[in-house]
This record gives C-alpha cells, structure tokens and sequence, in this order.
C-alpha cells in the first residue's frame, strides 16, 4: 500500500492538485493529506482564496450593466428631459 505523501511532496504538488492534473490515486493522497494536516490545508486555502482573487481581478468586464443601472439612468435621464421642458427644479 502505498503511504500519503509528505508535506513537501504536497506542496510541490498543489497547483496541479488546484488544476484536477494528477493522478485519481495521487489526489486522494494529498486530499487525505489536507484533511489530516492543518499546515498544509491552510496553505491550501490561502492559494484557493488568492486564485479566486486573480480570477476575479482579470475576468473581463460585463457585457451589461445590472438591471438596476438601467433603471437609474433611465430615471436620472427622465429627470433632465423634465427639466429641459419645465426649466430647472425648484430649490
């Protein structure tokens, strides 16, 4: 049988273990691994949250604004063509 793998050899391991390139038998090592080990599964989380960040930070804008952006500026533009009739609001 073979043994989990050391805390060197899941580091050395991590992006392609993120990337679901390894192995079946060499992920549930280093899953196994991750539950067992607090160092390991912290440095696992901390990469987790940083390439969710870097995907976040280089996705390419929307296409469309919200539902509610289109909303507001159709009122605020309802509110200047009101006022290029009636002259502008009281204050």
């Amino acid at each position: 049988m073979m043994g989990l793998p050391s805390c060197s050899e899941v580091e050395s391991c991590m992006t392609d273990y993120m990337e679901r390139a390894l192995p079946w038998r060499k992920r549930m090592g280093i899953r196994i691994h991750l539950l067992i080990c607090k160092v390991c599964a912290g440095l696992y989380g901390r990469l987790r949250t940083l390439s969710g960040r870097a995907k976040d930070l280089f996705a390419p804008p929307s296409p469309e604004p919200p539902v509610e952006a289109n909303a507001a500026l159709q009122h605020a533009m309802d509110l200047i063509r009101k006022q290029g009739t009636n002259g502008p609001p009281p204050t």
